[in-house]
């Protein structure tokens, strides 16, 4: 089964990046960027099963029980 890391970018909005999308579950928004975010950028790290918006919302969730 093939995983993905999910970049955290905001725990206040919510922001995750997967791949070359950044998502935003709680508007529903999500948009193609280029490259990977910079590491200063960066709050935590998961592995999720795709990259989708459930996907994001499956590491604000991890996030949310390790913090």
């Amino acid at each position: 089964m093939k995983t993905y890391k999910a970049y955290i970018l905001s725990r206040t909005n919510g922001t995750v990046q997967i791949g070359h999308t950044v998502y935003q579950p709680c508007t529903g928004a999500f948009f193609r960027v280029e490259g990977r975010p910079r590491k200063s950028d960066v709050l935590d790290v998961y592995e999720v099963s795709e990259n989708s918006m459930a996907g994001a919302r499956e590491a604000l969730a991890m996030d949310a029980k390790q913090n």
